[in-house]
């Protein structure tokens, strides 16, 4: 049984659009990775190209 507890909590921001961008499984699966490589933050870029088949 585990005797410590701790709390973490990941915000994604887009600064330069007010509309939240949402985030497709292959987006998570790389933000995941990143986390286990060590790393607190990046940038998810996305092709306007993408953002149209997603649709």
């Amino acid at each position: 049984m585990a005797n410590k507890r701790g709390w973490w909590k990941l915000s994604i921001t887009n600064v330069d659009d007010d509309e939240h961008m949402g985030l497709s499984d292959c987006d998570r699966e790389h933000i995941g990775r990143c986390i286990i490589k060590g790393y607190t933050e990046g940038e998810i870029v996305k092709d306007e190209s993408e953002d149209e088949e997603v649709k």
